[in-house]
């Protein structure tokens, strides 16, 4: 039997679909509920085509960002971008077709058209706000006709992976915990990791032609033909390098080689680790006091947050964890840290990972180039997250459910 304590937490109603999803299948239904502190979110169920139910229920919860309830991926500046990457809406409706109830919503100041967003009621809330958001999600599952008390299963993506356990850690009725692309360091060793180390990963690989731990024009420029700009790395630090930013170069500006501030000794070349690397630990210390000096109140306090890797084995509910081999995002030593202390507290986990993929599990290139050198971004025209891989990770979601528990 539902617990109605917690299901009163939840406000529950049914609405009318708006016109702009007038085109989803039968079988998904727009949800509302009200939050903590007075908002109302919209979000999307997802049934089986067949029978009433009830169906075992899963939530999904999103990345970091402002994200709708399909989780649209769309990077503006980058021109191979083509179209939305509906993560959730993909992954939802293959799941309802497995036989679950999916609900996935719109965080807090997104909609589901775009045209009323509100990027600043996201900034202005903190973290704590987001954790409430998915906790009256989650009991908004809870409560439907259609979902099952059990089993009841939280997914978190990124961002949602540190929110995930600690609902599984108040609500009992949580059966199984999926974590994709989790991120189990402090925000600060993730940060580090995605400005700094990253990038000068690249620098390393990608383009230090012979290894010898530097990197001339020429080996740069053969990357793409365009001073490298179509590398994902190039093209974010082309005016430290160059004097010129990115989009410039794309429209045909002329490079004169490396700025002489950049190139201090005036060799021609520069050090990965001695000319490279300052500039982007010069970036992340700008954007550090940037975030500190802002009025965001979610970014400062991602920094304020218990690390997962310091919880995540006291969470007593089983963990599928989901880990891209190739993610830039949350790199494998996340997931690393999270099966060593899983392991050494002897709790119930599955880890998969998936080699060559990103961090929405989409084939990885960098940017024009996917010939070779160190992938790094997510195929935008990519089939997103294959269902040969949702079907592996499903059939995990399925052995867990039924393994006995210690």
């Amino acid at each position: 039997m539902k617990s109605a304590a917690k299901i009163s937490l939840a406000v529950l109603t049914l609405v009318t679909v708006p016109a702009t999803l007038a085109a989803t299948p039968p079988r998904e239904e727009i949800l509302s509920f009200e939050t903590h502190d007075g908002l109302t979110l919209q979000g999307i169920l997802s049934l089986p085509k067949r029978g009433e139910g009830p169906f075992p229920g899963i939530l999904l919860l999103h990345g970091s960002g402002l994200h709708d309830a399909d989780h649209e991926l769309d990077i503006p500046f980058l021109d191979f971008t083509r179209g939305r990457q509906e993560h959730f809406k993909k992954l939802a409706r293959f799941l309802s077709k497995k036989g679950y109830a999916v609900l996935r919503f719109n965080k807090r100041g997104a909609s589901f058209d775009h045209e009323s967003d509100n990027p600043l009621l996201l900034l202005r809330s903190s973290y704590d706000d987001l954790v409430e958001d998915a906790r009256n999600a989650l009991l908004t599952l809870y409560a439907h006709p259609r979902v099952a008390a059990e089993p009841l299963i939280v997914w978190g993506w990124s961002e949602g992976t540190t929110i995930a356990p600690r609902l599984a850690r108040d609500h009992p009725e949580v059966s199984l915990l999926v974590l994709m692309g989790p991120a189990a360091r402090h925000f600060d060793e993730i940060l580090h990791y995605q400005i700094v180390e990253r990038n000068v990963d690249f620098f390393h690989r990608a383009a230090d032609e012979n290894r010898d731990g530097f990197v001339t024009f020429g080996e740069i420029d053969r990357l793409d033909g365009r001073g490298g700009v179509g590398s994902f790395y190039v093209h974010n630090l082309a005016e430290a390098l160059y004097g010129i930013d990115g989009e410039q170069i794309l429209a045909g500006a002329e490079i004169n080689g490396f700025v002489e501030t950049l190139d201090g000794d005036r060799d021609g070349r520069l050090s990965v680790d001695q000319e490279i690397q300052p500039v982007y630990e010069t970036a992340l210390l700008d954007l550090r006091r940037t975030i500190d000096d802002s009025n965001s109140v979610y970014e400062q306090t991602l920094f304020q947050i218990r690390p997962l890797e310091e919880f995540v084995d006291r969470v007593k509910t089983p963990i599928v964890l989901v880990q891209g081999e190739a993610d830039n995002q949350t790199a494998v030593i996340e997931s690393e840290r999270l099966i060593a202390k899983l392991k050494a507290r002897g709790r119930d986990f599955e880890a998969l990972s998936f080699p060559g993929l990103g961090h929405s599990l989409s084939p990885m290139i960098d940017f024009y180039k996917d010939d070779g050198g160190l992938t790094t971004l997510d195929n935008p025209t990519g089939n997103v997250m294959k269902k040969r891989v949702m079907r592996t990770i499903e059939k995990a979601i399925r052995r867990n459910l039924r393994a006995p528990r210690r």
